[in-house]
């Protein structure tokens, strides 16, 4: 018998749980997100907010039997994926970057219409999605965070970088890993964390940042 959380089948339970993790991580991080509208905050609101509609549409799409509202989700998280590439390609010779972005919108529009249309990318629809999240955002992003702050100066920016990478890694790979392996309760564990993660390396570097006066433009 499956089982049930307040009244809804336990997964579909976490899954909103888990997105209103999500949307108290955009409330308390909107703040700092607009007086410091940079790449590295475009980057974790990017994905703050597309895990929050990602999740609850999925959620929503299981719960009413609606699939669209599952396919809305897909949509949330290769959008705020795409944006999230634009943090390690500001890292890129200015003459490159455009066209780089152009390149990464034009794949992830593609794998879109793949999933969309082709009947061998609807029937693989989630462990796409999920293996697309942990290549791109739970390795490319996640890992070019931590880099970039390991070789910082700066103490606040390492917070917040170090961080807010281990965060992304924390429900990108970490949380999908487990997913794919049926470890059910670690994948939950660690997609509840992810939020939690960020909106404490935001704060706690910001806390630093104001307290040594640092410039907004971190020393690499």
């Amino acid at each position: 018998m499956p089982t049930t959380l307040l009244g809804l089948p336990t997964e579909i339970a976490m899954m909103f749980g888990a997105s209103l993790l999500y949307i108290i991580g955009i409330a308390v991080t909107w703040r700092t997100y607009r007086g410091e509208p940079n790449e590295l905050m475009t980057a974790f609101m990017a994905f703050l907010v597309s895990m929050a509609l990602a999740l609850s549409l999925m959620a929503a799409a299981m719960l009413w039997g609606i699939p669209m509202l599952g396919m809305l989700g897909t949509v949330a998280i290769l959008v705020g994926s795409v944006i999230m590439l634009r943090f390690p390609l500001s890292y890129l010779d200015p003459t490159k970057r455009s066209t780089m972005f152009a390149v990464s919108s034009v794949l992830a529009f593609l794998f879109l219409f793949f999933m969309m249309v082709v009947p061998a990318g609807q029937r693989l629809m989630a462990d796409l999605v999920m293996w697309f999240m942990i290549i791109v955002n739970g390795v490319v992003v996640s890992l070019f965070m931590i880099q970039v702050g390991l070789v910082a100066q700066e103490r606040w920016f390492k917070v917040k970088t170090i961080g807010g990478g281990a965060g992304i890694a924390s429900c990108c790979f970490v949380s999908h890993i487990a997913a794919l392996l049926g470890m059910v309760t670690v994948m939950a564990v660690f997609q509840f964390m992810a939020p939690i993660i960020i909106a404490s390396s935001i704060h706690l570097g910001k806390w630093l940042q104001k307290k040594q006066g640092a410039s907004p433009i971190p020393v690499l």
